[in-house]
């Protein structure tokens, strides 16, 4: 007898509602039990509604008290979001006399372990005469010869494709060009270059555009 208590005080309270229940619904069915216990024909109405539900309210109250099982992780990281990452361009114009002038252009991949193919490179001006007074402003660069272009800018807005070969660039590679323009001897024009790119493994091409660099030589008499 004495050990039936020990186990009985060492079961959870959703355990033991649930060995009560049994053994109050049991005693709807039995007139005696082990000729200690007694149930007349008035209780046996009432012994099966009440074991049901302490039964029912004793599994519940056990599920409700059973242990998340923790999380696993893979350590796996997320995948980067490259939508908004381009190609790094550099680029510079450079006067050489009053009818010619050269671009350069460096295109590369300083932003991520993917690869980029650039394409479609084009040059793009803006034709505007001369105003009644102007400034000249003052450009400087510095040319290293890798990919040589030549273009005659005409008097008036267009664009020109310089190269629609592919170029790959892996990180930390980097590309020159160079580009000699022939422009008209008297006027301000506003150029700038433009190219397709996407990242290798993904198809969604976008254009880039470089910044405006502007040629003036106007001529007074």
């Amino acid at each position: 007898m004495t050990d039936v208590i020990t186990v009985l005080l060492n079961l959870q309270i959703p355990t033991m509602l649930i060995v009560a229940g049994l053994l109050i619904i049991i005693l709807g069915f039995v007139t005696k039990i082990g000729g200690l216990i007694e149930v007349s024909r008035e209780q046996k109405k009432f012994t099966i509604p009440i074991g049901l539900f302490i039964l029912v309210l004793g599994i519940v109250l056990n599920f409700a008290s059973s242990p998340t099982p923790p999380t696993t992780t893979t350590g796996e990281k997320p995948p980067l979001d490259n939508s908004n990452i381009e190609p790094t361009v550099i680029y510079n114009m450079n006067e050489i006399d009053s009818k010619n002038s050269y671009a350069d252009i460096k295109i590369g991949n300083q932003n991520i372990s993917g690869t980029f193919i650039v394409k479609r490179l084009t040059i793009n001006w803006d034709y505007l005469e001369c105003p009644q007074l102007t400034n000249e402003p003052e450009f400087s660069g510095a040319m290293m010869k890798e990919f040589e272009y030549s273009a005659s800018l005409t008097q008036k807005s267009d664009s020109k494709v310089l190269d629609d070969q592919e170029f790959k660039y892996p990180p930390n590679d980097v590309d020159q060009f160079s580009i000699y323009i022939n422009h008209s001897k008297n006027g301000v024009y506003k150029v700038w270059f433009d190219f397709d790119y996407y990242l290798f493994g993904n198809e969604d091409t976008k254009n880039k555009k470089t910044e405006e660099q502007i040629i003036s030589y106007c001529k007074y008499w």
